[in-house]
């Protein structure tokens, strides 16, 4: 006899997926909380390699869309790294009594940014594995904003590709950030290599390419000199300075959290 659709791999149907991450989003508004959904974006391009870019949704006018600048890491996890802090650039301006929740498709930036990165950090930056962490540069910025906000910020997991409609929304706008890379303006689509056009990159008049010991560049040395050569661009092996890690600021023991309004584009559809 044939089995039933939903008797094996239940939990990985997008469905029952789908199902949870509602349940878990009514669980934090219920925490007075409002919700902000981020994602990153990297597609590699035949001629010019990886792009991305990296947007949120606040279902308001904070939503933002924005492109991985052009001498960094084109990776996926840098651009959800990117986006996440961004938002908490965003929120650490406004009023001081509201209280956020992050929802990030990527179990990367969720499981460092609840103390994986923390932990990395009171390590020398060094992994449970033994490896050097990656992207220190980032978790430098984002790790003090955690840490000011307190409690109330706060960072949970969500399925991607499952019709929730906040992470829908976030992926459109990374992929609208991804698309307005500067790295396109290198190329006329279409066009055979013998009519492409030089152009230069907006107030970029050098770019460096850091190959960093202590993360992985997704482009080779050989390749990032062809991506750059037509701009004039210079390659350089210089290491990533040492920066010492940054204490962690202690974070309040005792608050209280406005319950806002939220905007009517809050109310997701289910």
């Amino acid at each position: 006899k044939r089995k039933p659709a939903f008797s094996t791999g239940l939990k990985h149907n997008w469905r029952v997926l789908l199902l949870e991450a509602q349940q878990r989003i009514r669980e934090v508004e219920a925490e007075g909380r409002l919700i902000v959904f981020t994602d990153g974006s990297s597609i590699i391009h035949d001629d010019i390699g990886p792009v991305a870019g990296f947007g949120a949704y606040f279902g308001s006018k904070l939503d933002f869309s924005d492109f991985v600048p052009t001498r960094e890491q084109q990776s996926n996890n840098r651009a959800e790294l990117r986006a996440l802090l961004k938002c908490l650039q965003i929120v650490s301006s406004l009023d001081s009594h509201t209280c956020w929740a992050f929802a990030i498709d990527s179990k990367y930036v969720v499981d460092g940014a609840t103390g994986g990165a923390a932990s990395w950090r009171e390590s020398y930056w060094v992994t449970k594995s033994g490896k050097g962490a990656s992207h220190i540069d980032l978790w430098l910025e984002i790790l003090p904003l955690l840490e000011a906000l307190g409690r109330r910020a706060h960072v949970f997991h969500v399925h991607s590709h499952i019709n929730l409609y906040g992470n829908d929304q976030a992926d459109a706008l990374a992929n609208k950030g991804r698309e307005s890379s500067p790295l396109f303006s290198y190329l006329l689509p279409g066009t055979s290599p013998s009519k492409r056009r030089k152009v230069d990159i907006p107030h970029v008049s050098e770019v460096f390419v850091v190959m960093s010991s202590d993360e992985e560049l997704n482009l080779s040395y050989q390749s990032a000199k062809k991506r750059f050569k037509d701009s004039g661009a210079r390659i350089c092996d210089s290491p990533r300075p040492h920066r010492s890690p940054t204490p962690s600021p202690s974070s309040p023991s005792d608050f209280e959290c406005d319950t806002p309004e939220p905007p009517e584009s809050q109310d997701f559809p289910t």
